[in-house]
């Protein structure tokens, strides 16, 4: 009976000791956003691929695109879209697990094929200065998350799953850019002849309802007996049920212990 006691006791240290982490969520919303666009009439492929600086930037509802143009193999535009976060949120203990970008596309075209897209880092020099043609060439040459043209949804979110956790910043905000795949990899699409485009469009806000925020799942510890934040959004099932499995131990000993 001994080895049953001390099963049912090492089991109530392991649910004490699981029941110190808590599985938690934020939606970071977007702060700001920008399309920022290298565009110059009949050039080629390089020319706008490879350029420092854009010579246009939006906030509103544009394209991310590529468009060909009228002279043979040469291209009008590339334009790159990208956003910030503010994750400030996520306590400095916490270890994120999971991070989704939830975005809405309110068109999309393939006059150049369906070509897919990627999710890359974004380093724009300032986050409240996001807007700027200077940030054109801070997108990352790494895809974070594919985007297959016929997934992309113009009615409902479009959700990418992060393949690298550590972007996110903890302490400030994450930001995070969009690319067309001929763009990132460098590949020329085929060219059409006239100002044919292949793109995505997405949004921030629609009838202020926000169109794209980044959900960041963590872990993170249970306040100590000396004080602290509690940073629970939302629990597990596991969490949940575990108060209820450690009452059931604690009365599994004491039914033992009165037997002679």
């Amino acid at each position: 009976m001994s080895y049953l006691k001390s099963a049912i006791i090492a089991l109530i240290f392991i649910l004490m000791f699981v029941s110190s982490v808590s599985a938690d969520s934020i939606n970071a919303k977007v702060v700001s956003n920008t399309y920022i666009q290298k565009s110059t009439a009949n050039s080629t492929w390089a020319t706008l691929h490879d350029a420092t600086t854009g010579n246009n930037a939006y906030t509103s509802l544009q394209y991310m695109r590529i468009t060909s143009d009228n002279q043979t193999d040469r291209f009008y535009d590339i334009t790159r879209w990208g956003a910030c976060y503010d994750t400030t949120s996520i306590p400095s203990t916490g270890n994120v697990t999971k991070v989704s970008l939830w975005w809405r596309s309110s068109a999309k075209a393939n006059g150049l094929g369906a070509i897919p897209a990627n999710v890359t880092t974004f380093s724009p020099a300032s986050v409240l200065a996001v807007n700027a043609v200077a940030n054109y060439n801070k997108f990352g040459t790494t895809s974070l998350a594919g985007i297959n043209y016929a997934d992309v949804s113009t009615s409902t979110y479009n959700v990418q799953s992060i393949s690298d956790l550590t972007i996110v910043n903890k302490t400030g905000h994450t930001c995070l850019g969009i690319r067309l795949q001929s763009d990132l990899n460098n590949t020329a699409p085929p060219w059409i002849i006239g100002r044919v485009v292949s793109s995505y469009r997405p949004q921030v806000m629609s009838s202020d309802i926000y169109a794209t925020f980044l959900e960041v799942d963590y872990d993170t510890s249970s306040p100590s007996s000396s004080g602290g934040t509690a940073y629970l959004v939302e629990q597990t099932p596991l969490n949940s049920a575990i108060p209820l499995m450690a009452v059931a131990a604690v009365m599994m000993l004491y039914m033992i212990r009165r037997k002679p």
